[in-house]
């Protein structure tokens, strides 16, 4: 009989010993520093968002916190060292209450990105908890060095852009400045730690457009743009301008307000930029210096050449015109005959094609 009684005496003492042998874990309740909360409080649910290559200080709050061991913290994965170097109360009560810790983290350039785990370890002091845990996540430090920027020979809608550089893997991107409808993607598929291309779409065909490109992490996300941590880049230090260079087309056209039958009339043509020299991106066909444009009037039979005024013109086909290297616009005079047919006494309109 006295044997069934000491069994579960020893069963109890087994057991207290595995929970005393059980390390105790306490909350953090808050976090100040990194890059999103340097200068408020953040919640410590998530990980807390630290830059690359950095030397970061988080203050770091819990109960009984500022008993941790200064010289005991541990961090997982490789290329991070940290230390506490201060540790105080903050909301004291009795002697025991909410403390705080100033913890260093000192962040390799070649840290791998990603979630890590802080541990604070406790010095042994009676009935305070032993552990506390916490979340980084380390953020590229990326800096860009060069851009590919094509110059299409034919209208276009969507364009690819290189970007080369130091830690510029996990792109997201933000398209700042073109036209409206302009969207952005980094291609997941041709990029990695130093290479980015980003595939712009446009809404309609374009000669030309132009507006910022701005890298970040996305493990990061707007977060980290928000608060300026976005990629270096070649223009301002968070931003790299670009400009797309098509091939030239028509700005506007310029036409009399009013022309009356037996008048002359002339009609200007702007391009979006100065033509250049020995090229026929227009027409894409090789010929002499400058760009061509062709061009048509609607209806073309009530018009006509006007003698002397260095205009071929002819009602059928296309007519076209050669922009000398350097300009920008060529002004076109023809001669109006007659009326379209049906055109009432009050007048009536005609176009011109290019």
């Amino acid at each position: 009989m006295k044997a069934i009684r000491t069994l579960p005496g020893l069963v109890i003492v087994s057991l207290l010993i595995l929970l005393q042998n059980t390390p105790a874990l306490a909350d953090v309740t808050n976090i100040i520093g990194g890059i999103i909360c340097g200068s408020s409080d953040c919640s410590p649910n998530g990980a807390i968002p630290v830059l690359q290559g950095k030397k970061t200080t988080l203050l770091v709050d819990g109960q009984d916190v500022n008993f941790a061991d200064k010289n005991n913290v541990d961090v997982t994965g490789g290329g991070i060292s940290a230390r506490i170097t201060r540790d105080y109360l903050v909301s004291p009560k009795f002697g025991l209450g909410t403390g705080r810790v100033e913890v260093e983290l000192n962040i390799g350039p070649d840290a791998a990105p990603g979630e890590r785990t802080v541990t604070l370890n406790h010095n042994g002091c009676i009935g305070c908890p032993k552990k506390y845990k916490f979340k980084i996540l380390v953020v590229r430090d990326g800096r860009i060095t060069n851009v590919d920027i094509p110059s299409p020979s034919e209208f276009f809608q969507q364009v690819d852009i290189t970007f080369n550089g130091q830690r510029i893997g996990n792109a997201g991107v933000n398209a700042i400045g073109f036209p409206s409808g302009t969207t952005a993607q980094v291609i997941a598929s041709q990029s990695n730690e130093s290479r980015a291309v980003v595939r712009l779409n446009f809404s309609s065909l374009r000669a030309e457009a132009s507006g910022s490109i701005q890298l970040f992490d996305n493990a990061c996300g707007n977060k980290c743009v928000i608060h300026n941590e976005a990629y270096d880049g070649l223009t301002n230090g968070l931003k790299t301008d670009i400009s797309i260079i098509g091939p030239n087309a028509v700005k506007d056209i310029v036409v009399p307000n009013a022309v009356t039958v037996g008048s002359v009339m002339t009609i200007q043509i702007n391009l979006v930029r100065p033509a250049r020299s020995n090229l026929t991106a227009i027409s894409r066909t090789p010929g002499r210096d400058g760009e061509i444009v062709h061009w048509q009037l609607v209806p073309s039979n009530i018009f006509e050449a006007a003698p002397g005024s260095g205009t071929a013109f002819s009602p059928t086909g296309l007519n076209q015109v050669r922009v000398p290297p350097g300009d920008t616009l060529v002004r076109l005079t023809v001669h109006l005959k007659q009326a379209p047919s049906g055109c009432p006494q009050s007048g009536c309109s005609a176009k011109v094609q290019t």
